[in-house]
């Protein structure tokens, strides 16, 4: 009897860390949803440019592998019904190696990566209910496109009801071939694109503070 205590205790102990893993794997994956739910595209469109590609075998136990993550980024703006903006973000990261299921932190990492898998869905629509009670409004595609049209002219954009509008427009505009009509603007379209941002953002800003100093 005492000998099944001390491996009941014993196994507990080896199973405890993974526990850590699944639920920080959790974490990131609420982190995804809450970014592409307030952000849209962009997140997305960030998420690719700032890690991938990565083909490297390595990998952190606390994070789900960036194949997972992005898979899990596609069905959420699915779910949300954003617009996705990245056409490559489902063939840039490839699904990690298989692992030894005789090896014990492998097979440990694939039981906290099931335990992860099995609550995306959840997470997907808590992070939406949650945004959603909190007001955050989604992108708006009229506003999108208003702000396209004025970057075309080189101007700042007015009338945003969020900066996840801007940035949006900021990535359809620098993954759009030929975007400006001046071959002089188009070579310099980045640079021109990250000032508009810049200044849109400061004019966003400013519409912010008059509404509130207007309604109070």
């Amino acid at each position: 009897m005492c000998g099944c205590r001390i491996l009941s205790t014993w196994t507990l102990r080896e199973w405890r860390p993974f526990l850590g893993y699944a639920l920080d794997q959790c974490q990131e994956v609420f982190s995804d949803c809450i970014g592409t739910r307030v952000f849209g595209g962009s997140y997305i469109c960030a998420f690719e440019y700032l890690l991938g590609p990565h083909d490297s075998t390595d990998r952190s136990f606390i994070y789900p592998s960036n194949f997972d993550r992005a898979s899990t980024i596609i069905a959420t703006a699915k779910s949300y019904g954003v617009q996705q903006i990245s056409s490559t973000i489902d063939k840039t990261f490839r699904p990690p190696p298989m692992r030894n299921p005789r090896d014990r932190e492998d097979f440990l990492l694939g039981v906290a990566d099931e335990a992860r898998g099995t609550l995306v869905s959840n997470l997907i629509q808590e992070v939406d209910n949650l945004v959603t009670n909190a007001g955050v409004p989604k992108a708006d595609e009229d506003l999108i496109n208003k702000c396209l049209k004025s970057f075309r002219c080189l101007s700042p954009a007015e009338g945003m009801s969020a900066i996840s509008e801007v940035l949006n427009a900021a990535w359809l505009s620098a993954k759009t071939k030929s975007f400006y009509f001046d071959p002089m603007h188009e070579e310099q379209k980045l640079s021109l694109i990250s000032e508009l941002v810049w200044k849109s953002i400061e004019v966003f800003e400013i519409e912010q503070r008059l509404k509130l100093q207007n309604s109070t």
